[in-house]
């Protein structure tokens, strides 16, 4: 019997980590973070590289699905709607659910698989807080050798941080130039927060156009 290739896709999948108004801790889905937005207080994982990054996926896509807002007008009726259109909001995950899955053959989110990759790194190349050399003893204890494990839903997480934040390199490749960069990797974030996930992001979403 054939192995099936592994499956996550970020659309339906829970990976995103919720905070509750009662204080419990959950995770969901892309859709549904972004169709229950009003009832999570806020997103939260230990990482605050993650924390952002959660933030600036959420606030690409509804920009891509909301097509704007494109005047303070537009902004004003989402936020006295309380709610994200999810007409809108779902077309677009629908149409480009495919892009989202993170085992993919063709497009691995994030990822392209056509890269000659030198070796095997360990995860601690990608996962900010986990260490490497001669800061191991120091920090944490995982090993080159004993590197740690992710399910999905972390690798996922990590994979959005490391994108933004990562301050570039060959990182691994077999010729070819090295990568820029991230865009905040010497930036200073800011997140405005508001009483809950859907007045956070709204504050966050710009006029867009």
């Amino acid at each position: 019997m054939s192995r099936q290739p592994p499956q996550f896709n970020l659309v339906d999948e829970p990976w995103i980590p919720c905070v509750m108004p009662d204080g419990t801790a959950h995770e969901l889905s892309l859709r549904e973070t972004l169709a229950r937005a009003a009832e999570i207080r806020e997103l939260s994982d230990p990482s605050p590289a993650v924390t952002v990054a959660l933030h600036r996926l959420l606030l690409a896509v509804l920009h891509r699905s909301l097509q704007g807002p494109d005047s303070a007008e537009a902004w004003h009726a989402i936020w006295t709607g309380g709610a994200f259109d999810m007409q809108q909001v779902g077309g677009y995950l629908d149409a480009w659910r495919h892009r989202f899955d993170l085992f993919d053959a063709e497009h691995p989110f994030y990822q392209d698989h056509s890269l000659d990759i030198a070796s095997a790194k360990p995860i601690a190349r990608m996962v900010f807080g986990l260490t490497l050399g001669n800061y191991v003893t120091l920090f944490d204890h995982t090993t080159k050798v004993q590197s740690a494990a992710l399910s999905p839903a972390q690798a996922a997480r990590q994979l959005i941080a490391f994108h933004i934040f990562t301050l570039g390199g060959k990182v691994g490749l077999t010729g070819g130039d090295s990568a820029s960069g991230g865009p905040l990797a010497t930036a200073a974030v800011t997140v405005v927060n508001g009483d809950n996930l859907f007045q956070t992001l709204m504050l966050n979403l710009h006029q867009y156009l």
